[in-house]
């Protein structure tokens, strides 16, 4: 599944630091039932909170999930984003 992100959706003008945000909302997504803070994300992938709140502003609303329950937002990959690439991955073989 990481190859089809990166494959289908870092093969454009995405930089490395997304790739880098993305792959640790995809782990949120299956390592965490909350999902990860700002500060987590952005401690993980070397860069400032504000730089990755940026991002995460960017990126398409159906591919994140915030659970803004707790006074630290929490962040990772939409269920519909992760089905997205499953089916990618499903009937695609990687070149």
């Amino acid at each position: 599944m990481v190859h089809h992100l990166e494959y289908n959706y870092f093969n454009t003008s995405k930089s490395r630091t997304d790739w880098k945000i993305y792959f640790v909302l995809l782990q949120a997504y299956f390592f965490s039932d909350d999902g990860a803070t700002l500060e987590e994300i952005a401690n993980t992938v070397g860069q400032s909170v504000k730089t990755v709140r940026t991002h995460i502003k960017s990126y398409p609303a159906e591919r994140i999930a915030a659970n803004k329950m707790r006074k630290a937002h929490r962040y990772k990959l939409s269920t519909a984003f992760i089905q997205e690439l499953e089916a990618l991955a499903s009937r695609h073989t990687m070149p």
